[in-house]
């Protein structure tokens, strides 16, 4: 650790702002005897310090990049090229981090695997062949269909049936869900059936497919039905979906008509009756996929491999946060007990305020580092206001200091208890900080290096409050006790041995 202290020594804003505390400590104890000087003179020296400290502000400021532009283009060739080329950037970014954080042992088995499913990706928009999934709550036909569907002229198309998605049965939980979209991804058409107008819970399974990607609403078994009411019923889901999917994507089928009763008049007066099974009634079916599979194949095509490629850069994103975080760590813990051992030094809390607000400043910095956002010196100053605002409307700052207070009862260190609460509460609210900085850079940033032009305060206050509320006390149990270790195995005074009141 004695080298990363040496590092964040030669950080200016941070030796500035823990100098000027220090500084402004001593003056302040001097006061009583430069008061000859002058009654202001106390007063003059901690505004001219304090002036001195804002004097950093000279820091470059970037200039914005360009906002944003959401691509709406259609998926063709040229959008999936534009998402392989940014996910090859990303793969690119991981590996150059990854030498920056270990040159003398890297790792090239994650991204020569990830540099394998992009080139096999990549070579996925040649094929001919459309796999189409065929999906829906229990007993609602799946199999039937894919047995009766004829084939559709000379268009090559594979059909692959999901188990029965358990959120359309009310006792059996939701858990296969996720699963099965996931397994969506790589086919290029749903086929998602029930046999009747929606229930909510197949509203709330239908939704994510027809926003993932091209899905037909398929009416079956309307055989059961009057054609009045079948017809009435194709009609209310189709309003029922209305601004998920077109009307057109909502089709009535009937793949195993029910056996009907038929009766023959003989001319004898007897009649003769028998059971006939009527052919299966698919006709709005194989209409729509012909149309389909003639004009959109090849988008259909490239819209899967979209989400794929989607789906790649989303695992190279993880693998580059979980390679940020691990270098994050080790700073947080070093800037949360500089903070820690600032606050138990300065008998002043008002100057305390100014070293803990450099340390959290430079902390900023540099993670921003980490994660590739280009912060100004005013930005992060900005934004350790912002959390210092935070940490108080939530009641973090109160529920530190209380349960720590609490904590420190039965502690033998009653001389050093309130040194103790000011260090390790310090150490939580830095750490706490540094966590909810991370957060945000990881649900923020872009693919590229960006320049933050602004935070976004309410996303920093959920943050903040989620991280917050997770595992406080366990925290700050953890934390009282290395600062125990830390701080009296410095050169002080033993403690008593008196127990605390």
């Amino acid at each position: 650790m004695g080298s990363g202290m040496a590092e964040k020594w030669q950080k200016p804003v941070l030796v500035g702002g823990i100098g000027l505390s220090v500084t402004l400590w001593m003056w302040q104890s001097w006061q009583h005897t430069l008061g000859s000087l002058g009654g202001d003179f106390g007063g003059v020296t901690l505004w001219g310090g304090a002036a001195a400290y804002f004097g950093y502000r000279w820091w470059k400021r970037q200039q914005p990049n360009n906002p944003v532009i959401v691509d709406r283009s259609p998926v063709n060739a040229a959008k999936f090229q534009r998402a392989i080329a940014k996910t090859q950037d990303l793969i690119n970014q991981l590996q150059t981090e990854q030498l920056q954080s270990s040159p003398s042992q890297p790792d090239p088995d994650l991204v020569n695997t990830l540099e394998a499913k992009l080139d096999q990706l990549r070579q996925g928009t040649a094929r001919k062949e459309l796999n189409l999934l065929v999906t829906g709550g229990k007993a609602v036909g799946k199999t039937t269909l894919i047995q009766v569907l004829p084939p559709l002229g000379d268009k090559s198309i594979t059909l692959t049936e999901t188990p029965p998605l358990g959120s359309i049965d009310p006792a059996n939980p939701a858990s296969d869900i996720p699963a099965t979209l996931h397994q969506a991804q790589t086919y290029d058409l749903v086929l998602f059936l029930t046999t009747g107008d929606l229930t909510d819970s197949e509203w709330q399974v239908l939704q994510p497919f027809a926003q993932q990607q091209r899905t037909l609403l398929i009416f079956n078994k309307q055989d059961q039905y009057l054609p009045l009411e079948a017809a009435k019923l194709v009609v209310q889901l189709q309003q029922r979906v209305l601004g998920l999917l077109p009307p057109a994507a909502v089709l009535g089928i009937s793949a195993a008509p029910r056996p009907v009763k038929v009766i023959q008049q003989q001319a004898i007066g007897t009649d003769v009756t028998w059971q006939e099974t009527p052919q299966p009634n698919l006709t709005a079916l194989t209409a729509t996929l012909e149309e389909i599979l003639s004009q959109e194949r090849q988008e259909l095509v490239w819209a899967t491999s979209l989400r794929q490629v989607s789906t790649l850069h989303q695992e190279t994103r993880g693998s580059l946060n979980q390679l940020r975080l691990d270098r994050s760590q080790p700073i947080i813990e070093q800037y949360q007990w500089l903070a820690a051992a600032a606050a138990f030094a300065n008998p002043v809390p008002a100057l305390d305020l100014l070293a803990t607000g450099a340390i959290n400043t430079q902390l900023i910095m540099d993670l921003g580092q980490i994660y590739q956002q280009k912060i100004s010196l005013a930005q992060a100053e900005n934004v350790v206001g912002v959390l210092a605002e935070l940490l108080l409307k939530l009641g973090v700052v109160e529920f530190s200091t209380q349960s720590l207070s609490h904590l420190l009862k039965s502690n033998l260190v009653t001389y050093l208890a309130g040194g103790l609460i000011q260090g390790a509460s310090a150490a939580y609210l830095t750490k706490v900080s540094g966590l909810t900085l991370i957060t945000y850079f990881q649900e923020t940033q872009d693919s590229s290096n960006t320049e933050i032009t602004q935070f976004n305060i309410s996303k920093l206050r959920d943050i903040l409050q989620k991280i917050s509320q997770s595992n406080q006390l366990p925290l700050l149990q953890n934390l009282l006790q290395q600062a125990t270790q830390k701080f009296s195995a410095s050169n002080l005074p033993s403690p008593e041995t008196t127990p605390a009141n």
